[in-house]
């Protein structure tokens, strides 16, 4: 098992470095790399949405938009605002139509930093 790539996508000889860092001399079974890569897929997932958020939030209050209640409430995803009723069907085709991607900078992950790994600890 040491130079396969784990259903993560990353090389168990990576996960092992990792393991092995702080405690050389440890014994680490397949199994553990395996759960430990999972962990660390979670976490990047967890950290990559995060910053997401924190991109959209600062897109809508730098932006020219008039609706930034979302952001300032808290963080709420930007699918949320792509639901549709029966009734106001063609404004939910208008938001579709001026979504813009938000880019992740390095300061959205700093900002998200803190608070994922006191969850993560």
């Amino acid at each position: 098992m040491q130079d396969e790539v784990l259903p993560c996508g990353l090389p168990t000889s990576l996960i092992r470095k990792l393991l092995l860092r702080n405690y050389p001399n440890q014994r680490i079974s397949n199994e553990a790399i395996v759960l430990a890569s999972e962990l660390i897929r979670n976490f990047v997932q967890e950290a990559h949405h995060r910053a997401e958020i924190e991109a959209e939030c600062e897109m809508e209050i730098n932006g020219d938009d008039d609706d930034k209640s979302s952001c300032e409430s808290g963080s709420k995803n930007a699918a949320k605002s792509f639901e549709t009723d029966d009734q106001n069907e063609h404004t939910t085709v208008d938001r579709v139509k001026s979504y813009k991607i938000a880019t992740i900078r390095h300061d959205h992950i700093a900002k998200i930093a803190c608070e994922l790994l006191m969850d993560f600890s």
